[in-house]
């Protein structure tokens, strides 16, 4: 074998060895921010209605956080605006501005 061939199989390796690394979720969130092309603004995920797979697509929150921002909704009802979201263990005023723009209810 070429020492370019074994040089591109050794690199695909370790492509793939790091992309097994990665947990699940983190590869479809990325997958879905590759399919939106620059410039275009995707649709808000609304808080009150997205499942638990629709709020992890939020940038900043994972399956933790979003398991989080359910079980507020399921125990407390609707979110009456986006800073409601402020009540959600985890969800800091930081956190929070960094999300504001992803959220409707």
């Amino acid at each position: 074998m070429k020492t370019t061939k074994k040089m591109a199989l050794v690199l695909a390796l370790v492509l793939l060895g790091s992309a097994t690394l990665m947990p699940v979720h983190a590869l479809a969130r990325e997958a879905r921010a590759a399919e939106v092309p620059a410039g275009v603004q995707m649709a808000k995920v609304n808080l009150n209605q997205a499942s638990l797979e629709q709020l992890e697509s939020i940038k900043g929150v994972g399956p933790a956080l979003a398991e989080r921002i359910s079980t507020y909704r399921k125990e407390n009802g609707n979110f009456k605006s986006v800073e409601d979201l402020r009540k959600v263990k985890g969800i800091g005023q930081a956190k929070f501005d960094r999300i504001k723009d992803q959220i409707a209810v």
